[in-house]
């Protein structure tokens, strides 16, 4: 009896499905995701565009796939640790109580006004840097649909070697 050895691409699907994570990430940072920035930021960055002020966080958004032990392992995100830090204090927002230099103004002082409890803005305006979540919204969008294409693209090989359609 002869050994028959089957060659079917991994790695391609794996990747596709790395890359299309990735472009729902980048598709999200540049929707402008809610809330607006201040106008205290606009004036600052010259631009109402949340998440992106030099493009530098856009730029390091990438994926990186791996073989450990013969297992494919794929990674999506940013990889910078200066830059990464950044993006997670946008992701999950940073707490007026947790900014940088925490105590050298008062937050009337930072926004030229006190919010109160029942100002519509003074949930935003309790944070020195808002939630902008956009890596785990575009990854749970996407993760579903990526699988599948990737699924869908191996089986499709294994079709083909076998002369199935």
């Amino acid at each position: 009896m002869r050994d028959v050895l089957i060659m079917i691409d991994l790695k391609g699907p794996h990747e596709r499905a790395l890359q299309k994570l990735e472009n729902a990430i980048i598709t999200k940072v540049s929707s402008n995701v809610p809330p607006p920035n201040a106008q205290s930021t606009i004036d600052q960055k010259g631009s109402s565009k949340t998440l992106n002020d030099t493009g530098e966080m856009l730029g390091h958004i990438t994926h990186r796939q791996t073989e450990v032990e013969g297992a494919l392992h794929g990674e999506v995100g940013i990889f910078d640790e200066n830059v990464a830090k950044r993006a997670r204090a946008n992701e999950y927002g940073v707490p007026w109580e947790n900014r940088p230099g925490k105590g050298r103004r008062k937050r009337e002082e930072y926004y030229g006004v006190e919010p109160t409890e029942t100002s519509s803005i003074a949930e935003n305006r309790a944070w020195f840097i808002p939630p902008r979540p956009f890596l785990r919204p575009a990854i749970d969008e996407t993760a579903d649909k990526a699988r599948e294409e990737m699924v869908a693209e191996i089986f499709d090989q294994i079709s083909k070697k076998f002369g199935r359609r």
